[in-house]
């Protein structure tokens, strides 16, 4: 019966660690970012202030880049939805990456920080980069000898 027992048991834990976080449970409930409102996926990207200044700063970087000028809504925000914009795809990326460093900070309890964002956003523009052009230049090998690791 042990035995049975113990070859569920990390289904079970990842479950339960699925389930927690659906839920939005943490230890103490409070936005690691503003230390004020409590911690939910709506406040982090929607309603946290520091969040807030974080898309605005989005908004006018945006702009600068492309001269598209966007007023990021909660549906562009919660679903990384730019219709009928000449830079769909590089939009729709840099919102995904965004937020992931919306929630890589939160996680890590570290302040956000539009620089880090950036830096993180251009890194994984080089991968993508240097994948394309691996793939042009029939390198791919090199390519995957480098990012091993992580393949």
């Amino acid at each position: 019966m042990q035995a049975r027992l113990s070859k569920y048991r990390p289904r079970f834990t990842w479950k339960y660690i699925c389930h927690a976080i659906e839920c939005q449970i943490c230890d103490d409930d409070i936005c690691p970012q503003c230390l004020a409102e409590k911690h939910s996926l709506d406040h982090k990207f929607l309603r946290c202030q520091l969040t807030l200044f974080f898309w605005d700063i989005f908004q006018t970087w945006w702009t600068s880049k492309t001269k598209d000028n966007v007023t990021l809504t909660e549906s562009m925000i919660l679903y990384r939805i730019f219709v009928n914009r000449e830079h769909l795809y590089s939009s729709n990326y840099s919102l995904l990456i965004a937020k992931y460093s919306i929630c890589s900070s939160c996680l890590q309890e570290k302040k956000l920080c539009f620089d880090s964002f950036l830096t993180f956003l251009s890194e994984k523009i080089n991968i993508h980069v240097q994948r394309e052009i691996a793939v042009q230049n029939n390198n791919i090998t090199k390519l995957k000898t480098i990012y091993r690791s992580l393949l």
